[in-house]
Order: C-alpha cells, then sequence, then structure tokens
C-alpha cells in the first residue's frame, strides 16, 4: 500500500513537470484558448471562423485613418467582428488565433468543453499555461473518483495505475492539453454516482460527458438499464438545459461539426485498411460507414458482456435503486 501511494504520487508529480511543457506537435489548444476568450467576452464561438476574424482584422488595418464607419448602418455581424478583432489586439490571443489549424472552419467543440475554455479564459487569456492547470486538475479529478470507484466495488486499487501511468493521457491530455479527460471525469463521476445508487445524478452527470465529448452519448445505451427511466430523462433534460442558450443564438450550430465528420478520420489505419485495400480509395465515404460499422458492433458486444456481468454481480437488480425503491424490491422478494 505504501509503495503504491508513492507511484500514484509520482505520477502527480509528473503531470506538474508535464504542465510547464509547451504542447509538441499541437495547435489544438490555441482554438480552445480562442474560442475560451471569445465566449468568455460574450460573444458566440460558433459563430464565426477564426479564418473570418483574420480577415476582418486585415480590412480594418488596410482602412485609412478616420475612415470607421458609422454604427448606424452596420449589421450585427460587423458589430461583433469588430469586437472579435479586438480582442485579437492582445498580443497572447493573436498568437493563438494565428496558429489554430483548419481557420476556415468553425469551432466544433461542445458546450461544456466550450464553458470550460471560457473558465480557462476568465482567469488569463490565451494563457495555456492556466489552461493546461485547470485541465490536470481534472485529470487528478478524474484519478480520484476512479480511486473511489475501485474501492467501492472491491477492486484491487492498484489498478489505479493503469491510469496514473497511462502514456496517452500524460501526452495527450496533460502535456499537450487535449481536453478529452472532462469527458472522462464526468463518465467516472457518473459511474460513482450509479454505485452510490443515485441514477439521477447520474444522469447529470453523463449529460455533463455528452457535452464534453459526443462519443459519450453511447454510454447512454449501454447504462439505460441501470439508469432506468429517471436517469435516462435527467441525462436529456442536461444536455437540453446546456446547449440550449448556444442553440438559440446560433441554429447554426453544427456548422463545424458537419464539416469534422464528413473530412476527419478516425481509427486511420482500419480506415485504410478498408479505404485502399478492399474498396481501392474510390469510396471515403463508405469506408467511414463501415469504420463506424465496425465500432458499433465492439460496442454492443461489450454492452451485452456488461449487461451479463450485471446480472452476474447483481441478480436482485438493486443497483442504481434509491435506498427506498431497493428496500421495496428486498421486501417483495423475501
Amino acid at each position: 500500500q505504501h509503495r503504491l501511494d508513492i507511484t500514484v504520487a509520482l505520477a502527480v508529480c509528473f503531470r506538474v513537470v508535464l504542465i510547464f511543457s509547451p504542447p509538441l506537435l499541437e495547435t489544438d489548444p490555441s482554438r480552445y484558448l480562442w474560442d475560451g476568450a471569445v465566449l468568455a467576452a460574450g460573444h458566440d464561438p460558433y459563430r464565426f471562423a477564426p479564418l473570418t476574424v483574420r480577415e476582418h482584422i486585415k480590412r480594418l488595418d488596410r482602412r485609412p485613418m478616420g475612415g470607421a464607419p458609422s454604427t448606424a448602418h452596420r449589421s450585427r455581424d460587423e458589430v461583433t467582428l469588430d469586437a472579435l478583432a479586438g480582442l485579437a489586439r492582445d498580443p497572447k490571443l493573436a498568437r493563438q488565433l494565428a496558429l489554430i489549424n483548419h481557420p476556415h472552419i468553425p469551432t466544433c467543440y461542445p458546450p461544456a468543453a466550450q464553458l470550460t475554455f471560457a473558465a480557462a479564459a476568465w482567469v488569463a487569456p490565451g494563457d495555456v499555461l492556466v489552461l493546461k492547470t485547470l485541465l490536470a486538475l481534472i485529470d487528478l479529478g478524474s484519478l480520484v473518483l476512479l480511486s473511489s470507484l475501485l474501492r467501492r466495488l472491491g477492486r484491487p486499487r492498484l489498478w489505479i495505475l493503469l491510469y496514473a501511468w497511462c502514456p496517452l493521457v500524460l501526452k495527450e491530455q496533460v502535456q499537450t492539453g487535449h481536453f478529452d479527460g472532462l469527458a472522462t471525469f464526468f463518465v467516472l463521476a457518473a459511474l460513482r454516482t450509479i454505485v452510490a445508487s443515485r441514477p439521477r445524478v447520474a444522469g447529470v452527470c453523463l449529460g455533463l460527458s455528452i457535452l464534453s465529448k459526443l462519443y459519450a452519448g453511447i454510454l447512454v445505451v449501454v447504462l439505460s438499464p441501470i439508469l432506468g427511466v429517471a436517469g435516462v430523462a435527467t441525462c436529456l433534460i442536461t444536455v437540453l438545459i446546456v446547449a440550449a442558450p448556444f442553440v438559440w443564438t446560433n441554429p447554426d450550430l453544427g456548422g463545424g461539426l458537419a464539416t469534422y465528420g464528413s473530412e476527419w478520420v478516425r481509427n486511420g489505419s482500419i480506415h485504410a485498411l478498408i479505404d485502399g485495400w478492399l474498396l481501392g480509395g474510390a469510396h471515403p465515404m463508405l469506408a467511414r460507414f463501415a469504420v463506424g460499422l465496425t465500432l458499433v458492433g465492439i460496442l454492443l458486444v461489450l454492452a451485452r458482456r456488461s449487461l451479463v456481468a450485471r446480472k452476474r454481480l447483481d441478480p436482485g437488480g438493486t443497483v442504481g435503486l434509491s435506498e427506498s425503491s431497493r428496500s421495496r424490491r428486498v421486501g417483495t422478494a423475501s
């Protein structure tokens, strides 16, 4: 136990060291920082692509001295672009705006991620160290939740090292500053509250995980037998409440997401195998569907295994019920 504590403490210390290391071979945090600054300033991060803001700044710079147009005859978009151009006058934000990759595409990151970026921007706009520190704290929260979950389930605490020293977590989340750990935190919180028989709270946590990374929505299907109607409904209500203000101000909220879904490739090795070898490179969209179906098949197998394991570990079906409901079911069975 003492050695395990030391090993976990070393993992935490290593995270602190990585926070101060600049992101390697990545510019994704630049968009996080820009999105956060835009939202923290009270503007819609989904409305304008970074390239649109860059071009507007160039137009302003070419405008002759004293040639500012009257605001009475300007559109709302022009006024907003002026405000965003003002944000970019900050040297740190100007640098981040210039580094954003695929600047012609509006942001595709979900609302909970945007709120996290905005929290970092509220502390220090354009400061990657502040953003990485916030994400590292969320990652440490995941370690605490995982430790509590293992203890509650009676699993070996040694398993926590699989996450604490996972190279992918250390490199991508802590060193680079990707926000995938946000969804991980809320998923672990959902699992921990499920074990504590609080399905409605679990639904809120699962909703926030979906609002961090959309693929977490798959877990609604997998966990629905445990969450029940109340838990699933709470999850959906959480998603609607948090997303509503963004959708209200910009109905075209999914523009960047649609581009991301149609042009980006995940699981590149599988996609290359199907598209290049089996389809001759002529049907990339068909290859995407094939990869998606493969992953759905794997998830269905895992879901079935989880349900079988749940029935074996909880034959009475009391996990996920409130204490009063659990007492009524046990009383009925007896």
